[in-house]
């Protein structure tokens, strides 16, 4: 059974691309921002507290207590941080802490971040709440582009729509406008299938004076890839290529490898991708890159040169996101024999225990029938202090289904929906009216039920064939 075809509708597999690109090679103020006066002796406070549940504001509240001086700088330092590491709840409680507490007075980028923490932690109705009631002055250009990303991330096209009309016509008063809005149109366009609406967003770019940047391009050609039109994808290259103006980077490149090798260009997929390579080798801080081509050659299949590219990844400082990147790579080869191998070093490394790693080998064992090592890996995960994550028990969910125990599946997946985050891959809604559903025994909706999970890319097709064999099994004996 392969691998990679078990919970391959799990929607972390798709996303996780386009979350990395979008730090990837980033010259923001994320990587590379000089850390201000008492940054480290506040952050190593802040760091070890690993448990999203666990609250900020004591530690903040003890540091002002004992004298220390806290400025606006230190805290927005100590925000970027921990939205670096996806410690939105805790980002969010140093955000709020800062004007509360500390009494700074919001500004547009702060309200601009706050949006986007409210979003990640809370969802889009309390972010609409918290626009509603800032003050009119701060309503600027990063705020409305913080609030179209929600809409754009949620895929509310009417929402977005009616904010980028609004938009426009702030613009006309106060002379300002933004490339940023059409493109967070474009993606939300792509995102969709709506890919009619591109060129007529590049077209209107145009008129407004802007430029059709690297970055709108992408998008297009990655639209092209999701239509199967490699006439178009071969087209946009061929503008980037031909541009020397535009400046191509390695985010750019690496949507270009992808896109081909989607299209069945592979020869000038590879091309893109050694572009990608040349441009990490020149950098001190290589691991983003090696982390997009590991990535890439999985995909591509191409595990020599796959194992190069860790070969030289262990000539760096490797992190955790590495070892993440290599679990990966090798469950799309099939090989899980070598992800237990790099598991067992992962976990010699004596790095705090991340249940994203010991997942990987969870779905494997599922798979693969092998369910007690999935158990006691959980058990043990737990025991150093590790928080098992959504996907851990919807996995054994899945494993559970596969070997006829559709109870204790049931109960997995309630443990999954309790600590489901908003911006979790699954959908804790879509879970809660699975195991509805499950406990209702209404069996005589089946083909209802399997739409549904159809529809909403929960389990795989194996997986969802053995769920209904059970329900048809019971049915029969009822």
């Amino acid at each position: 059974m392969k691998l990679s075809i078990f919970f391959s509708s799990v929607a972390h597999r798709k996303i996780y691309l386009r979350q990395s690109l979008t730090r990837f090679f980033s010259s923001s103020a994320t990587n590379y921002y000089e850390k201000p006066k008492g940054f480290y002796s506040l952050y190593q406070k802040i760091s070890p507290i690993g448990n999203p549940n666990a609250s900020m504001l004591p530690i903040l509240d003890n540091y002002v207590k004992q004298g220390r001086k806290v400025d606006k700088p230190l805290l927005v330092c100590i925000i970027i941080e921990l939205k670096k590491y996806r410690r939105f709840k805790h980002a969010l409680e140093v955000s709020e802490w800062m004007s509360s507490k500390a009494f700074f007075p919001m500004t547009v980028s702060d309200a601009a971040s706050r949006i986007h923490l409210i979003y990640k932690v809370q969802g889009l109705e309390q972010v609409e709440s918290f626009f509603n009631n800032i003050s009119q002055h701060i309503k600027r250009d990063p705020v409305y582009i913080s609030l179209l990303n929600c809409y754009a991330n949620e895929r509310c096209v009417e929402k977005a729509e009616d904010l980028m009309q609004k938009i426009k016509e702030l613009g006309d008063v106060r002379n300002v406008g933004s490339p940023v809005f059409y493109k967070v149109m474009m993606n939300l366009y792509y995102r969709v299938g709506n890919y009619a609406k591109l060129d007529d967003l590049m077209n209107e770019m145009k008129e407004e004076g802007f430029n059709i940047d690297k970055s709108a391009l992408s998008i297009r050609m990655s639209a092209y890839a999701a239509a199967s039109d490699a006439e178009g994808v071969n087209k946009i290259v061929m503008m980037l290529e031909s541009d020397p103006n535009l400046e191509l980077d390695a985010i750019t490149f690496t949507v270009a490898a992808h896109a081909c090798l989607k299209v069945g260009l592979v020869e000038k997929s590879l091309q893109m991708i050694k572009e990608v390579e040349r441009l990490t080798k020149s950098r001190k801080k290589k691991y983003e890159g090696y982390d997009a081509l590991l990535h890439f050659y999985s995909k591509a299949k191409k595990k020599d040169e796959f194992l190069r590219i860790w070969d030289l990844c262990k000539q760096e400082t490797i992190f955790n996101k590495a070892y993440i990147s290599m679990m990966r790579g090798l469950m799309m080869f099939d090989d899980l024999e070598s992800m237990e191998n790099i598991f067992q070093e992962w976990e010699s490394k004596g790095m705090p225990y991340d249940f994203r790693m010991a997942d990987f080998l969870i779905e494997a064992f599922c798979r693969n029938g092998h369910l007690e090592k999935a158990e006691v890996l959980i058990e043990k995960g737990i025991s150093r202090g590790g928080v098992p994550c959504a996907t851990t028990w919807y996995y054994l969910a899945g494993g559970y289904i596969t070997t006829n125990q559709l109870p204790r599946a049931v109960d997995a997946l309630k443990k999954a929906i309790s600590i489901c985050p908003h911006d979790c891959p699954l959908s804790k809604n879509s879970l809660s009216k699975c195991v509805e559903y499950l406990e209702s025994g209404e069996l005589r909706k089946t083909e209802e039920f399997k739409s549904f999970l159809e529809k909403e890319g929960l389990f795989s097709a194996i997986v969802r064939d053995k769920l209904f064999q059970l329900l048809s099994s019971e049915e029969n004996l009822s």
